[in-house]
């Protein structure tokens, strides 16, 4: 993976598209699994914030397709400790 980007190496419509993509599926993530152990949220949202920086960083500015390859990294049926960042 490469390394994290500056906040201003993306223009703010990206940046805009990033938040946007981050909190739809978080809720996802917050519905999916509303009994996970909350001590663990600000790594998963952590690995999150990776994944969405990588797919950005690779041509990825539509927040839905953010979202959607996002999403597609996650074990949603199960466990979420694994959550994301090692696969993009």
């Amino acid at each position: 993976m490469s390394p994290p980007h500056a906040r201003n190496d993306f223009s703010p419509e990206l940046l805009d598209a990033l938040s946007q993509a981050f909190n739809e599926v978080w809720a996802v993530i917050r519905a999916h699994h509303p009994l996970r152990d909350d001590s663990k949220d600000a790594e998963r949202q952590s690995a999150l914030s990776r994944t969405l920086i990588e797919l950005a960083s690779n041509g990825i500015a539509d927040p839905a397709e953010l979202r959607k390859r996002t999403l597609e990294t996650l074990p949603l049926d199960g466990d979420v400790s694994p959550v994301v960042g090692d696969e993009v």
